[in-house]
């Protein structure tokens, strides 16, 4: 098993979001663009809006829901924002 990229997440948690969830939520086009951006950045921000998420826990949910569909880890989850990785 592998450990997680621990110093990349800190580096990134400080970024802005490569990524944006908003009233939509989940649709195709946002797992698909989350596809594309794991496959080019291996690792990125994603930051779920309150208009969506009224709570933390609905925004883990949907972030949960997002990694499992595009076979990402978590690598950290702080309010509303999360840092999704795949491993090299």
């Amino acid at each position: 098993m592998q450990k997680k990229p621990l110093d990349k997440i800190r580096i990134k948690l400080h970024e802005k979001p490569d990524l944006i969830i908003g009233k939509n939520g989940l649709s195709d086009s946002v797992i698909k663009e989350t596809r594309l951006l794991l496959k080019k950045k291996k690792i990125i921000k994603v930051k779920v809006l309150k208009n969506i998420a009224e709570t933390k826990k609905d925004a883990s949910k949907i972030i949960e829901e997002l990694s499992e569909k595009t076979n990402a880890k978590i690598g950290k989850i702080i309010g509303k924002t999360a840092i999704l990785y795949v491993e090299e």
